[in-house]
């Protein structure tokens, strides 16, 4: 694959057969919850239960809640998805990947991941722009420099992360360029105005020391 093709591509399971190293179970986990959250899958995960299911996935992999908690989600979640039954198929398929989100063991979410492919026939078009912006560009190593973590950076980054805030990460920019950061790969993606930012985004985990 070329790196004008990652950019591109739809193709979940080629985004990841490209990925480089040993992928952490948090990143896997807040990639499969991205997919999810997409404008193309989330609104047919109309379950309540389906819904907290990824949320609480998304809390387990920040390890804000423990395993129990999450076997209990899973629970909701299968309910909500026997409930909806097969003639639904978008519906039915959303339902079982919110189910899935709360597996815990993150590693079977990479197998989940590349199944996704399948339920484009089921009338999910699953995203694979979610993957690049948590995963990043493998053509493109980031180099962070420890120096460039100043006070102002670290507590901007903390309150765009724990807020959600991403309108903010062109101010982090800015602040990361004050700090004397002048890798234009990253720099660029904060400020970009066609990326739709989620926790686990590469450039803000790097700028908080997160894996």
């Amino acid at each position: 694959m070329t790196e004008a093709e990652w950019l591109t591509t739809t193709d979940v399971e080629k985004v990841l057969s490209n990925l480089s190293g040993p992928l952490s179970a948090r990143k896997l986990r807040l990639a499969y919850c991205a997919c999810l959250r997409s404008d193309a899958v989330w609104p047919f995960v109309v379950s309540k239960s389906s819904r907290r299911a990824v949320e609480i996935s998304e809390q387990f992999a920040e390890e804000q809640i423990g395993a129990r908690e999450l076997r209990t989600a899973r629970t909701s979640a299968h309910s909500a998805w026997a409930r909806i039954g097969p003639l639904k198929p978008p519906q039915y398929a959303a339902a079982e990947l919110a189910h899935n989100a709360c597996w815990l063991d993150a590693m079977l979410l990479r197998e989940a991941l590349v199944v996704l492919r399948r339920l484009v026939r089921a009338g999910l078009p699953i995203p694979a722009a979610p993957l690049r912006e948590i995963f990043g560009n493998p053509f493109r190593t980031v180099e962070f420099n420890p120096a460039w973590r100043t006070s102002d950076v670290v507590l901007l980054a903390r309150g765009i992360y724990e807020e959600r805030a991403f309108d903010r990460m062109p101010i982090l920019a800015d602040a990361l360029q004050d700090a004397g950061c002048d890798n234009d790969e990253m720099l660029n993606h904060l400020r970009a105005v066609d990326v739709i930012h989620v926790r686990g985004c590469w450039a803000l985990d790097l700028v908080l020391g997160k894996e």
